[in-house]
């Protein structure tokens, strides 16, 4: 006896609401198991939050392409969110987290660099972005970007620098001008704790070592402490030669 139309029907709409309800669980747990959650992975993954939105209530059911991205940025396994079989993680992505940084970065930085194509054709700052809904949804996704803590400063301050000149928004130039005072601040306390350490050990290297010295204090954070050491080395060594 062969069923209905109207059943057939019925019942293929409970499976794809039952897969979709399975995906959108392995979803959560994706953006569970990201710092910053679906807000960050909506950045990310360069998936409207709207959209992604969908997806986690079950409600729409993830384009593929959209699932490689989310598992591109997530380091999980795609074969895991389709299906529900296999690790959540690859052996790769469970071996290298550093890799996952990385292009989180590279996704980000790559985003920036749309957004800046986008709106160089616009008059800056932009007049009356908020009654256009693309220039308004790319304000929300540089806010989004901007209010990250897990990303490298340089990506925020990307993020701050388009709000401010392509946006006029007043927020971003205070975090801006906080961020230029603090540069300063760096700078300063770095030219200082070099001169001191050389003061100590009566040892001044070449140009080029010393400017390589300063950058890795300023950048990378090497104390005083760091450099004196450093330079003592360098200037044995150079005792040693002579």
């Amino acid at each position: 006896m062969n069923t209905p139309k109207h059943e057939r029907s019925a019942n293929k709409n409970v499976e794809v609401a039952e897969y979709n309800s399975e995906i959108a669980n392995r979803l959560k747990l994706i953006c569970k198991s990201t710092d910053g959650g679906a807000d960050k992975l909506s950045i990310t993954a360069e998936i409207p939050r709207r959209t992604l939105g969908n997806y986690l209530s079950g409600r729409n059911e993830p384009k593929p392409s959209a699932c490689a991205r989310i598992c591109t940025v997530s380091g999980v396994n795609i074969s895991w969110l389709i299906t529900g079989e296999g690790d959540m993680r690859g052996a790769e992505a469970k071996e290298n987290p550093i890799s996952r940084s990385v292009g989180e970065e590279k996704q980000i930085a790559n985003q920036l660099d749309k957004v800046e194509q986008q709106l160089d054709l616009q008059p800056q700052p932009i007049p009356q972005w908020q009654q256009d809904k693309v220039l308004a949804s790319i304000h929300q996704q540089l806010k989004n970007i901007a209010a990250l803590k897990t990303i490298p400063p340089r990506l925020t301050a990307r993020a701050n620098s388009i709000l401010r000149f392509s946006y006029g928004d007043k927020e971003a130039e205070e975090i801006m001008e906080e961020r230029i005072k603090a540069v300063r601040s760096n700078f300063r306390e770095v030219m200082h704790s070099y001169k001191d350490a050389t003061k100590e050990i009566d040892y001044e290297p070449p140009i080029l070592i010393t400017q390589a010295i300063k950058t890795v204090m300023f950048t990378e954070g090497l104390t005083k402490e760091g450099a004196t050491i450093l330079l003592n080395a360098l200037k044995e060594q150079e005792n040693l030669e002579e």
